[in-house]
């Protein structure tokens, strides 16, 4: 069932991409994980009777990021460089030279115990169908490994919200 889910999403990316970050925009457009993340989102926002806006998704800037050289989205270690540059004059000097930005990957320090535990347990038992238990058992192994954890994390937290959208 999920290697069926898995090749229908598979994203197959242009030949006339040549950089990396071209590869990664249209991946996290496409991918499934980013679907999902989307469709997350949505419902959440609907539970609360919002209307979710995604201005950045609309086509004509997501041609624009595709197409938006490199070297002008970052200048040596500086980020975001074109946003920073549009935003002066609106923007405070210290928001603009700020190097560094909120970061969640302390929620996923601080719950991946919890969550590890529930995909070993209560969600593998559950989803036995697509979870498969030592693959689960191999990621929380490599989850203390600091120079893999966020993707590690991720892995994690994907499949808990994979059985949170199966629940409803």
């Amino acid at each position: 069932m999920l290697v069926g889910r898995r090749s229908k999403h598979r994203v197959q990316l242009p030949s006339r991409l040549q950089r990396y970050g071209q590869v990664a925009q249209l991946a996290m457009l496409e991918g499934a994980f980013g679907s999902l993340a989307r469709e997350l989102e949505e419902r959440s926002a609907s539970r609360l009777q919002l209307e979710l806006r995604q201005p950045y998704m609309s086509q004509a800037m997501v041609e624009f990021a595709l197409r938006t050289p490199d070297r002008t989205r970052s200048h040596g270690n500086r980020t975001k460089w074109l946003h920073r540059r549009a935003m002066r004059g609106l923007l405070p000097e210290l928001v603009l030279k700020r190097s560094s930005k909120a970061v969640f990957s302390s929620v996923f320090h601080w719950q991946l115990q919890e969550v590890s535990k529930e995909l070993a347990g209560e969600i593998a038992v559950r989803r036995s169908d697509w979870i498969r238990l030592d693959q689960v058992a191999a990621l929380r192994a490599v989850g203390v490994d600091a120079e893999n954890f966020d993707s590690t994390a991720w892995k994690l937290w994907s499949l808990v919200g994979c059985d949170a959208v199966a629940i409803e």
